[in-house]
């Protein structure tokens, strides 16, 4: 997450130490919010997301005001700890300051807001304040003398440890109940067991090749690629495709693992599950099946086939088609490639001006196999005095571009992108 959210970064650093940065710097009670209700274990509802987690809330008695004499119970008892400290001025020395002292450091370290914070960044203190409610415990006990009262306060205390762990503990069970049979879109992923028989088909078939096609595609970062990554490990290939905006047809046989969403490229509408190659795995209610089936041709309505134009990375491109609101260009494979490009569209007017232009990401270099056809698809409305195309692929480093030039048939260079002239059709 800290590198997808680009936290690790030396502009981020630099960023943080910037007089005027990006983030607004405000003194704020959030992390005193988050530490609160870390150690209370009130937050436990937001594993089932924004859209369902009052469903799962009203789904259980409500227990949360109980929870929260625990944080209470461990700030008083940094306050009676600090308090005797000082009193017996023995702070450098006493394990008591320490205990306060871990238990506030975190909170004080983002009370001023010098970054974004999240809830697990207070993880560090929960140790602290449970030792801190056990030494305030022992207090208390210290400081009553008769030994009946003292009896009573043991039982009483234990009892309503006992009654918060078992109502924590009945919570979270609810918590995997309502998980298992309720899509939490944002949230909690589908549960293992769902995943489970996706995995034995495929590897039951003993295939070399794996193409999971979802909303996502970078691994390991984002979901589908992180949990199939694993799930699959055992495969000899498996890539993952933003089927949202990219297609690709292998040149060998291989299985594709389809989890459905809306605005996918392929089986946009759901109707490819009832056809008699595809093996339909159901998930959670609400949730999109998992769909697996050969790979496919992909049609590209209204292709225009072009001689293949070669670039210096190894891609060709082979094909192009305008539509309403899209451009879609098709490009064939030579190998592996070494960098992560980007790719561009340019409408140019009868003067060579750019009127129109889209840019986006290809596909992870790591994925590309000769052969293989790449099929892209660029959000562009091109304009009707539009008479060309200009489109190629680069790669930036830092503030350097670098075109992905057009060859010749002898590797000589061309130009540093290709001109596709648009017919009366198109």
């Amino acid at each position: 997450g800290a590198y997808r959210d680009d936290w690790l970064s030396l502009d981020t650093l630099r960023d943080g130490l910037n007089d005027t940065p990006t983030h607004q710097r405000v003194i704020s009670t959030t992390a005193l919010d988050y530490a609160w209700f870390t150690v209370a274990g009130t937050d436990i509802h937001s594993l089932a997301g924004a859209e369902q987690f009052q469903a799962y809330l009203d789904s259980m008695p409500d227990m949360y005001l109980l929870f929260k004499l625990v944080p209470l119970t461990a700030v008083l008892s940094a306050a009676v700890l600090a308090g005797r400290s000082l009193q017996q001025r023995r702070i450098k020395q006493s394990p008591d300051s320490i205990l306060v002292i871990w238990l506030l450091l975190p909170v004080l370290a983002f009370t001023w807001e010098w970054t974004e914070i999240a809830p697990h960044y207070m993880i560090p203190l929960m140790p602290a304040a449970y030792i801190l409610c056990g030494a305030g415990a022992a207090v208390l006990l210290s400081v009553i003398r008769s030994a009946q009262a003292r009896r009573v306060t043991l039982i009483g205390g234990a009892a309503i440890l006992v009654i918060i762990a078992g109502l924590q503990v009945y919570l979270f069970a609810g918590l995997l109940r309502f998980l298992d049979d309720h899509a939490t879109p944002g949230a909690f992923g589908t549960p293992l067991h769902y995943l489970l028989d996706v995995r034995d088909t495929i590897l039951d078939r003993h295939v070399q090749d794996v193409i999971v096609i979802s909303e996502e595609e970078i691994a390991p970062y984002d979901q589908e690629p992180a949990v199939w990554g694993a799930l699959l490990d055992s495969v000899p290939q498996v890539r993952f495709v933003n089927g949202t905006r990219t297609a690709v047809i292998p040149v060998a046989p291989a299985l594709e693992l389809i989890a459905w969403v809306p605005g996918l490229r392929i089986c946009a509408d759901q109707t490819c599950q009832d056809q008699p190659d595809v093996e339909v795995f159901e998930r959670r209610p609400g949730e999109a099946p998992y769909l697996l089936r050969p790979a496919q041709e992909q049609v590209v309505n209204g292709l225009n086939e072009l001689s293949p134009i070669r670039f210096a990375n190894g891609a060709y491109l082979v094909g192009y088609a305008v539509h309403e609101t899209s451009v879609v260009l098709v490009w064939e494979l030579s190998g592996t490639a070494q960098a992560d490009y980007q790719a561009f569209v340019h409408a140019l007017d009868a003067n060579g001006a750019k009127i129109a232009q889209a840019d986006r990401p290809t596909w992870p270099g790591k994925y590309w196999r000769a052969g293989d056809r790449l099929i892209l698809w660029f959000d562009l409305t091109v304009p009707p005095e539009a008479v060309s195309l200009y489109t190629g692929m680069y790669t930036l480093d830092g503030d350097n571009y670098r075109a992905a030039e057009v060859l010749d048939n002898n590797g000589a260079y061309v130009d540093q992108a290709a001109t596709i002239p648009l017919n009366a059709a198109d």
